[in-house]
């Protein structure tokens, strides 16, 4: 599917887990790949997998921790 869909294309990935798919984007070639994942727990795993991807594709990725934006915007939250 991703090479069908995202081949050439601008991809946004919601809930990127692991970066298990990173490989299948690199190879259709997708232009821009913008990750979004939740869970802290994956982001270690994910930004381990970026770490080793060629420096080329890494330019075309945004990671977007969505585990701290939250924490920023809603930390006021927890001390009510």
């Amino acid at each position: 599917l991703i090479n069908q869909f995202a081949k050439k294309r601008v991809v946004l990935d919601l809930g990127a887990g692991f970066g298990g798919d990173l490989a299948k984007y690199e190879d259709a070639k997708s232009t821009t790949l913008y990750l979004v994942e939740p869970l802290e727990e994956n982001m270690v795993t994910l930004k381990g997998r970026l770490d080793v991807m060629s420096s080329s594709f890494r330019k075309r990725i945004t990671l977007i921790n969505l585990y701290e934006t939250m924490l920023k915007r809603y930390s006021f939250y927890f001390f009510l």
